[in-house]
């Protein structure tokens, strides 16, 4: 492989990775632009995860894709961009099952910023993605800040080192030295930099009405905060910043190539294949780029592997949908069996799971002015596939109706749904 970097692949070649690769892994950076005192730049988050992840690549063998420049900070000194968490999440969630209908089994998220409040939001928020979408159960989601594989810079923590300080100068100075400034190194006033140092929360300013816990309360940014330095930068040196990569590098590497043979075995005897489509047609329709003759080349590739449960994911309610294209669900099931049954491998029974949701629009998507199903044609599509894939060895699941339609409504709605919601 020329390049570990996504990017700079052609489709040919990373077609090629997919159908190769001995894992199929993609680390995702994120990070975002933000005031790291007067002696580093904007971008050392970005550093962080471009740096890193570079590296890690290298030594899982994997790819990476583009680094997401935008997450939240709550600071709000100048040259802080902040992103909702919300909208962050939702985000690098679509990402993920962009990736993951390419062929991506595991994700590993790497981020270049610390902020606690996005980074618990992102993994909230995805495990409820992984909950209410059946096509992410077999993909494995891992959250790996740095530090966690750092005892020095966990240390630092524990000597009050947070933000912009010595961890964060000694990695710049280590990887890229010239953007250091270390003759700018400056920190808030001694009372206010002590306080940043006591708790790097105390930026932050909270107002409340009462003193009901159940209140939510306002949240600013403290006038006196106007450096944001939050530790000791003047001890850091390039020899640090080497340690804390290393230990990341050997410690992390470790971790997760660990995890990645752990989840490859877990999903051995099972297999998921995401056609989305029963026909051909409907398939070209919705732009899902694979074939018949892919699900036979991989369903072939399995069971020569061992493998003796498939899984399937459809979406039904699609544009342009006929029962023909729901027959079509039943016909790929009747196809891998019968390569299934040629397999002169075959130890066991072959079982099925026939998981269908309902097609819910989505904004920014070729599909966002499409309709949503009514209850009636949800109900004799539904029947229609429960009676075709009463077959035996085949289990069939789907979503209840009422969250397609709530998922529905929120998708297509505007900022008044925010006091429905409330409500």
């Amino acid at each position: 492989m020329r390049s570990h970097r996504m990017q700079d692949l052609t489709v040919l070649e990373l077609k090629n990775y997919l159908a190769t690769a001995k894992h199929k892994t993609i680390i995702i950076p994120y990070a975002l632009s933000e005031q790291h005192g007067y002696h580093l730049p904007l971008d050392v988050d970005i550093r962080n995860a471009e740096f890193c992840s570079r590296k890690l690549a290298e030594k899982l063998d994997c790819l990476i894709a583009p680094v997401l420049n935008y997450t939240f900070s709550g600071g709000l000194l100048t040259g802080t961009i902040n992103v909702k968490p919300n909208t962050f999440s939702n985000l690098v969630g679509e990402i993920i099952e962009s990736l993951a209908l390419q062929g991506f089994d595991n994700f590993i998220i790497l981020p270049g910023h610390g902020g606690s409040e996005s980074m618990l939001h992102l993994k909230e928020s995805l495990r409820i993605q992984k909950w209410l979408n059946p096509a992410l159960k077999e993909k494995m989601i891992l959250m790996t800040p740095i530090w966690d594989f750092s005892p020095t810079w966990l240390e630092l923590f524990n000597t009050r080192d947070y933000h912009a300080a010595l961890a964060e100068t000694s990695l710049l100075l280590h990887w890229c030295p010239e953007v250091v400034r270390k003759d700018m190194i400056q920190t808030d006033v001694p009372e206010v930099a002590e306080r940043l140092r006591s708790d790097p929360d105390s930026y932050q300013l909270r107002e409340s009405f009462t003193d009901l816990s159940q209140e939510v309360v306002q949240t600013s940014q403290r006038a006196d905060v106007i450096v944001g330095v939050m530790g000791y930068p003047e001890k850091a040196s390039a020899e640090l910043g080497a340690k804390i990569e290393a230990e990341f590098m050997e410690n992390g590497s470790k971790a997760l190539l660990k995890a990645i043979d752990d989840a490859e075995e877990a999903r051995k005897n099972s297999l998921t294949f995401a056609p989305e489509a029963g026909t051909q047609r409907l398939r070209n329709v919705i732009n899902k780029d694979i074939s018949e003759e892919d699900i036979v080349t991989g369903a072939k590739k399995a069971f020569n592997l061992g493998y003796s449960l498939i899984k399937l994911y459809f979406m039904m309610g699609l544009p342009t949908e006929t029962d023909e294209d729901l027959e079509g669900i039943l016909n790929v099931v009747k196809l891998i069996q019968s390569v299934y049954a040629e397999n002169p491998k075959r130890l066991r029974g072959l079982r099925i799971n026939v998981s269908v949701s309902t097609f819910v629009p989505k904004p920014f998507t070729p599909f966002a002015w499409a309709g949503f199903i009514s209850r009636e044609e949800f109900e004799h599509k539904f029947n229609f596939l429960k009676q075709k894939l009463a077959v035996k060895g085949v289990t069939y699941s789907w979503n209840d109706y009422e969250v397609s339609e709530l998922e529905a409504v929120l998708a297509r709605g505007d900022r008044n749904l925010g006091k429905v919601i409330l409500n």
